[in-house]
């Protein structure tokens, strides 16, 4: 029997208890700061820093590019989606389908600049998908 929805984000927010530097939720990409959790869409975010340039300054000193961090693994959707006992290419298939990528930009002076990257899972079609394929599997 598959989790009902109440579980499925009861078992989140436990998940994200264990793991608080993974990710969070949020009601959208463009607004990370919201953590509510009583309506249906939700947006599960995770962001990194892409890209960056420093070094810059008045005295002449030109930008350069220092790179970024690689993408976090998606931790708390891998504990939570575990049950579902999905084969690799079935996750990397929802996760396309639920998944949304932004990057916001931070401009700095003398060329230098901090580019993060935000990856949203929206949770509500995440869930849906799992209890239809939970639903086919059994």
């Amino acid at each position: 029997m598959p989790m009902t929805w109440e579980q499925f984000i009861s078992k989140l927010e436990q998940t994200i208890e264990q793991y608080p530097d993974c990710e969070y939720i949020a009601d959208s990409l463009q607004d990370e700061t919201q953590c509510y959790l009583d309506m249906q869409d939700r947006y599960l975010v995770k962001s990194w820093l892409y890209n960056e340039a420093t070094g810059g300054s008045c005295w002449g000193n030109k930008a350069y590019e220092i790179g970024g961090d690689p993408e976090p693994p998606d931790t708390v959707l891998e504990i939570v989606t575990d049950s579902y006992k999905l084969s690799h290419d079935q996750w990397m298939n929802i996760m396309s389908l639920v998944s949304e990528n932004t990057r916001f930009w931070g401009d700095d002076y003398y060329g230098n600049y901090r580019e993060y990257s935000y990856r949203g899972f929206n949770l509500k079609a995440l869930y849906d998908m799992l209890v239809s394929f939970d639903s086919c599997d059994s």
